[in-house]
């Protein structure tokens, strides 16, 4: 595929039809939910909501004008109120407001609510919804917060699941850590614009002495890459490199040194592997030899941060353009590295709208 603009507005016109398709009316009768729209996962999957894939759903929504549905920003409340008493926010919830066991073992998606919920904002300037939900996110944080030790945050137990949800990391995650660094650094910022002066002195500094944890115990200096303390200690995942590039926790050499790993060691002529080699500690294949729009899309936004603008419209090309050889309307959740793709997998995926926020930086 080229670069004709003619080639990325049908992208963009795929991943619109596809967040479009996913945006659902609620059955759910109780507190008046019933009819609003939310945005969901793919036909073939359980259609369901999911927290980390809101954060690109939700930003295609309102790049699209979409917002004055409120899919949204209902999505996040439709979350938010089955908070438990322990600050953890419900990882998934169904159109009919049910949940189920797997709702709660995603540690992770609870940081992720938090960015959702601080994006939200920095898209919309709705102070509305930043000050009604600051009391779960402070809530969300300090149930988090409980789960560190040494000053890093652990995943273990029945919550240790994350997005590539058949690839077991138990331990100290160096993906997770920064998502954590950047909730922190957003419950600062809003604590700072609600007038929270004590929050926000307080996440400012917890933020700093996360982002010094993470760089002492977790950079591979000898390689240039950041990885996990636990059992997946010795692969080199994507996620731990582009979210800790992309959200501030390297620095400019770190950065580089990291993407230029996953250019030479990672890129394929489809897009970029999810880690560099075949992974032991899995449950299924699932996750096997997959490439995955959602990840690589921090990973183009690290590129474009480092202002690696051709490698980040190669990445476009490579990820999404053989989308383009196919007859559908929409983009995929995943897919292998020979263009493969199973039956269950998901033809039309939220989380796989993030071209059209990319394709807005190069306007």
């Amino acid at each position: 595929m080229g670069e004709s603009k003619d080639e990325f507005s049908l992208l963009a016109q795929k991943a619109s039809n596809t967040i479009r398709l996913n945006t659902l009316e609620l059955s759910c009768r109780d507190k008046g939910w019933l009819n609003k729209k939310v945005i969901v996962d793919g036909f073939v999957r359980d259609r369901r909501l999911w927290t980390a894939d809101l954060f690109v759903a939700i930003r295609s929504n309102v790049l699209l004008d979409e917002s004055e549905n409120g899919a949204g920003k209902n999505s996040l409340i439709f979350l938010a109120e089955k908070q438990l008493k322990s600050g953890y926010i419900p990882c998934s919830r169904a159109l009919d407001g049910s949940l189920r066991p797997l709702s709660f073992c995603l540690d992770e998606y609870t940081i992720w609510w938090i960015l959702c919920w601080w994006d939200y904002y920095c898209m919309t300037k709705d102070e509305g919804f930043l000050k009604d939900f600051y009391g779960v996110s402070l809530k969300a944080m300090r149930y988090l917060e409980g789960k560190m030790e040494d000053g890093l945050f652990v995943q273990k137990g029945l919550r240790s699941l994350n997005w590539c949800w058949t690839l077991l990391r138990m331990g100290k995650v160096a993906y997770s850590n920064a998502l954590l660094y950047k909730a922190m650094l957003s419950v600062a910022e809003a604590s700072g614009i609600l007038g929270k002066a004590s929050e926000e002195s307080e996440y400012l500094e917890k933020s700093s002495n996360l982002k010094a944890r993470i760089n002492d115990e977790m950079w591979d200096d000898a390689i240039g890459v950041y990885r996990d303390i636990g059992i997946s200690k010795d692969y080199v995942f994507l996620d731990n490199n582009v979210i800790c590039s992309l959200f501030g926790v390297s620095d400019k050499n770190q950065s580089r040194n990291s993407l230029e790993f996953i250019r030479k060691n990672m890129w394929t002529d489809l897009g970029t592997l999810i880690v560099d080699r075949p992974y032991k500690w899995r449950f299924s294949d699932w996750h096997k030899d997959v490439i995955c729009p959602f990840m690589s899309y921090f990973e183009i936004e690290a590129r474009m941060k480092m202002r690696q603008r051709k490698l980040a419209d190669e990445l476009i090309t490579r990820t999404l353009g053989n989308s383009l050889a196919r007859d559908e309307n929409t983009v995929w959740e995943f897919w292998k590295s020979d263009g493969s793709i199973s039956k269950k997998v998901s033809r039309c995926h939220s989380w796989s709208t993030g071209v059209l926020s990319l394709l807005s930086h190069r306007n």
